[in-house]
């Protein structure tokens, strides 16, 4: 099994390439990708490296519908018999191991936030307490945020924010 956040298109023709590399055998392809993003252009790259798509989304708004991850899948050329939609990350998960048999590879890539649930799911990592968004502008400070730190900024190690 590889996971690579392979989360922008640049990112996705690097992971074909590396694939491209590797000994032939069966490749899976389990995407979940941010509604925000390009899909198409993280797709292409990829389509013709692998076998199989399974579409699924990670578990948070953001996340880009498997059903129209699948659609863009299969008008970049992927065959519509190989393509499915999971609902879950586990389903996706079961899915292209079935389908990579015991001698294929399972590749889950597309977003930052699909590598964190996989590796919650299938190393047991602790998942992060915080759901983070992307950050946007900073925010007034209300006044009761103690120490000079606005409303719903949490800081990490060395002061680093990141929104709530």
């Amino acid at each position: 099994m590889l996971l690579d956040g392979a989360h922008n298109p640049h990112g996705a023709a690097a992971l074909a390439e590396a694939l491209r590399a590797q000994p032939e055998r069966p490749r899976v392809l389990v995407l979940g990708i941010s509604a925000d993003k390009d899909a198409a252009g993280l797709i292409a790259p990829l389509a013709g490296v692998v076998d199989a798509v399974i579409a699924t989304r990670y578990q948070q708004p953001r996340a880009a519908e498997p059903a129209a991850l699948a659609a863009q899948a299969v008008a970049l050329g992927v065959p519509p018999a190989a393509v499915e939609v999971a609902a879950t990350l586990a389903e996706a998960v079961a899915a292209a191991r079935r389908r990579a048999g015991p001698a294929g590879l399972v590749v889950v890539a597309g977003s930052l936030m699909l590598i964190g649930e996989a590796r919650v799911l299938l190393l047991g990592a602790p998942a992060d307490p915080i759901v983070v968004t992307d950050p946007g502008p900073p925010a007034a400070p209300a006044g009761d945020g103690g120490a000079g730190e606005p409303d719903g900024e949490i800081c990490g190690p060395g002061g680093a924010g990141l929104r709530s």
